[in-house]
């Protein structure tokens, strides 16, 4: 289990059934001597919605990031806090130079 990146907003600008996620579990087929059957395997993939982003109630952020190998799931939870804590800068920096 990971911690939100922040607390939920307490509205949301579009309707709950609107937006949603969905995530299985891998199943990795394999063969078994003469047999054929599937081992379980760690759900690597991560998703993320931050709304309001950049300081806007207008504006969101939606990202999936797809991890693949030993340390997939963390990789990919890495690059979820990573990559919406580069974007927010970004646009921080970037309003910043507008208003200048």
């Amino acid at each position: 289990a990971y911690a939100p990146l922040r607390p939920a907003a307490p509205a949301q600008p579009w309707p709950a059934a609107a937006v949603g996620a969905l995530t299985y579990h891998g199943i990795e087929p394999r063969a078994v001597g003469a047999a054929v059957g599937s081992v379980a395997k760690i759900n690597q993939d991560r998703g993320v919605v931050v709304q309001p982003f950049g300081g806007s109630p207008r504006r969101a952020l939606y990202g999936v990031f797809d991890g693949h190998g030993e340390h997939g799931e963390q990789v990919a939870e890495f690059c979820t806090r990573a990559v919406v804590a580069a974007l927010e800068r970004a646009v921080a920096a970037d309003a910043g130079a507008a208003a200048s």
